[in-house]
């Protein structure tokens, strides 16, 4: 059984909404995910929008690292995806045939939402 995980931050550091604590959150869970539950370091994959990071979690990028993690992946892996950055939600329609949509925010704001329910 394989165990691999994506952990995303984004501070969004030239951003006037930027946050504080995102990349602090992604090392805890490296640590924690390193360290307490089995994942070896090279199945950990980080992408965080720190200005020397060499892979900005863009929403390609983003994109593509879940389908890598997708294709690797067999019967009984554990898969880990975790993000610490922005969301937002949108409410499509009224009454009951209301839908809420969730999305994730990239760093450069090309939105991830349910596609990629699985």
């Amino acid at each position: 059984m394989a165990k691999l995980a994506i952990l995303v931050g984004c501070c969004y550091p030239d951003d006037p909404d930027r946050l504080e604590g995102c990349y602090n959150d992604v090392e805890t869970m490296k640590e924690l995910l390193t360290t307490r539950c089995g994942f070896p370091p090279k199945n950990v994959v980080v992408l965080t929008d720190k200005p020397d990071s060499p892979l900005r979690p863009t929403g390609g990028i983003i994109r593509s690292a879940i389908d890598w993690m997708i294709e690797q992946a067999k019967a009984g892996d554990v898969l880990l995806f975790y993000f610490a950055g922005h969301g937002k939600f949108d409410d499509f329609g009224k009454g009951w045939g209301c839908i809420r949509e969730e999305f994730i925010v990239p760093c450069d704001r090309n939105l991830i939402y349910s596609e990629l329910k699985i």
